[in-house]
């Protein structure tokens, strides 16, 4: 009898402690429900394939919010102008689950706006080169990546987008291929082959023999001259040069130093 009642306490213990659990996640569960999330909203310019709703938000690789909602900012921002006026931008809503911005989770807007000055920038990533898409966080030089050009006011706090690495890389070879395109290569084959051509032409009337022949001549005329001057060096007689100069100078120091005693005495 008293093995049952023990049974019996346990399994209240045991139903008791997991009611307990229960009723702790569904209240975390509630207030973060009701918690205020902040929301801020980019448009990117390009294709967001592999993005989807809840796809992750990353800053500088960690976790930091998801994707909330994804549409277009001619059907939200642009539906009374004509078509042919709209801006074709695909209009990110974000979530942010943690803290990024300081004191307070909801950035104020004169924050929002320094930060983004400072270069904050959004734009698509991806594990590898064929992983799983996710969105960025990270300060790029404001200069190289400017503001999409927009004419209304967002409804959430705003930050620009910057093209991804892979979108730069195709737009610079998509830039190369035009500047190719515009180059007249037949033009620039022909004018090679008429270079080539005058070339084989004044090669062909030059009277290469007689250049030949001056050259040889001319060689041989500096053979002599090098030959005449070695010979004027050998007859001359350097050392009773240099007694004869020695002498001149001393003749000539001697009246010099003279006239310099004349003029201390």
């Amino acid at each position: 009898m008293n093995s049952k009642s023990n049974y019996f306490k346990l399994g209240l213990f045991v139903i008791g402690t997991a009611v307990l659990a229960v009723l702790a996640i569904l209240i975390m569960g509630v207030g973060t429900m009701f918690e205020d999330q902040p929301v801020f909203e980019t448009y990117l310019n390009q294709s967001v394939h592999g993005v989807d709703l809840g796809t992750a938000v990353k800053f500088r690789g960690v976790p930091i919010g998801n994707i909330k909602s994804i549409d277009f900012t001619r059907t939200r921002y642009e539906s009374s102008k004509p078509m042919e006026k709209r801006k074709p931008y695909v209009r990110l809503i974000i979530s942010l689950e943690q803290n990024i911005f300081g004191g307070s989770k909801t950035p104020e807007k004169t924050l929002l706006e320094r930060e983004v000055e400072r270069g904050l920038r959004v734009r698509m990533a991806s594990v590898g080169l064929t992983g799983t898409s996710y969105i960025e966080l990270d300060y790029l030089d404001p200069g190289l990546h400017p503001p999409l050009e927009i004419d209304w006011t967002p409804e959430n706090g705003y930050i620009p987008s910057a093209g991804s690495s892979f979108t730069r890389i195709v737009s610079s070879a998509e830039e190369v291929f035009r500047k190719l395109e515009n180059v007249d290569i037949l033009g620039l084959v022909d004018n090679i082959n008429g270079l080539f051509t005058v070339a084989k032409d004044k090669l062909e009337t030059t009277d290469l023999a007689s250049l030949s022949g001056n050259l040889d001549q001319l060689l041989k005329e500096l053979r002599v001259t090098n030959q005449e001057i070695q010979t004027m060096i050998k007859d001359l007689d350097l050392p009773q040069i240099s007694k004869e100069t020695q002498k001149a100078l001393h003749f000539h120091a001697i009246p010099f130093q003279r006239s310099q005693a004349d003029v201390y005495d």
